[in-house]
């Protein structure tokens, strides 16, 4: 098989009676030989006081961006690029507006996109850490929600989003970004149409040999041919979305649904984070049984599981919460 970099978080302790903007206490890099199913914590990382909220700011990776030993990762506030080797960072950048980051890819060799959620846009910047273009991808202007010149990096949080942009793909060099709150994909640098996701909220838009793979966090997985992009769309979604289920029998609920990694056109590693009592009961109605309103019986551990594309069916999973790990974002492939 493979050795994974599994990135996240852990659970601030108290977090249930916190908001999920606070939720956090450590950003965490977990290594898994999936051989052996064994994992264990690789590094972990704060981001420095002066750049964060300043009461309980979550401290947690979210999707990055695996290029070779250097693995791109974002915080809430900050791009961090890491050599996976040294376990140290090598480069890092800030902005004021960075608030509740959600992702980052390089593109080419001196610019690189950041998904900005929580001020519903996406940032293009260059090496020196300077916005060269900006997007909006909410339904009103940016700057006529915002004031550019706050500094985001203080404030705790500004939901509730527009439209909560979550992963930044390119297609063709066409850039495309998936939007949770309107359940689609939007090309943000040609005119093109959106790409339907009915199957639920959309998180993951990972670029692979066989098109683009799509998670929701309701737990469906779906492939897009690249074909799809360039051709007119209606208002069906195009693709063909599988129902993943729970390797466990004393559990359907599956977690929040974040992190894809696709080893094969056949087979995909898929992050789950524990359900957790929540304020936000609106984001999770999909569940069948709801949250129990104390502690965690019924609900899945924190984990990354090997499925089947095509039917669904669970064929490995290893729990995470042991090195804790208590939520997953992203899921990267590396030959240590």
């Amino acid at each position: 098989m493979a050795q994974l970099l599994v990135v996240g978080g852990r659970q601030r302790r108290g977090a249930v009676g916190l908001q999920e903007w606070q939720a956090y206490d450590q950003a965490r890099v977990v290594l898994v030989d999936t051989d052996s199913g064994m994992a264990e914590l690789y590094w972990t990382y704060e981001t420095p006081q002066h750049l964060s909220a300043p009461s309980h700011p979550s401290q947690v990776f979210k999707s990055g961006f695996l290029e070779g030993d250097r693995l791109w990762l974002v915080t809430q506030t900050e791009v961090t690029v890491w050599d996976c080797h040294q376990r140290r960072v090598v480069s890092r950048w800030s902005h004021p507006w960075f608030n509740d980051l959600h992702h980052v890819r390089p593109l080419g060799a001196d610019h690189w996109l950041v998904a900005n959620t929580g001020l519903d846009q996406v940032l293009k910047l260059n090496c020196r850490g300077e916005v060269t273009e900006q997007w909006g991808v909410g339904q009103v202007p940016t700057w006529e929600r915002f004031d550019p010149e706050v500094d985001y990096r203080q404030v705790p949080t500004t939901k509730p989003h527009e439209t909560h942009p979550n992963f930044v793909f390119i297609v063709e060099e066409d850039v495309w970004v998936t939007r949770f709150h309107p359940q689609d994909a939007i090309c943000i640098s040609t005119e093109r149409p959106a790409l339907s996701i009915q199957a639920g909220g959309p998180h993951d838009g990972v670029e692979f040999e066989a098109g683009i793979g799509f998670t929701t966090v309701n737990g469906f997985l779906g492939v897009c041919p690249r074909s799809v992009f360039s051709e007119p769309k209606d208002a069906q979604d195009p693709m063909k979305w599988t129902e993943l289920h729970s390797c466990r029998p004393d559990s359907d609920l599956l977690g929040w649904c974040r992190g894809l990694h696709f080893f094969s056109d056949s087979e995909a590693w898929v992050g789950f984070s524990r359900l957790r009592p929540t304020k936000f009961r609106r984001h999770v109605s999909w569940l069948k049984h709801g949250f129990r309103s104390v502690g965690l019986h019924g609900t899945a551990p924190t984990r990354i599981a090997r499925y089947d594309v095509r039917t669904g069916e669970c064929l490995q999973e290893i729990d995470l919460e042991a090195v804790g790990l208590n939520a997953v974002f992203g899921i990267y492939e590396w030959d240590a």
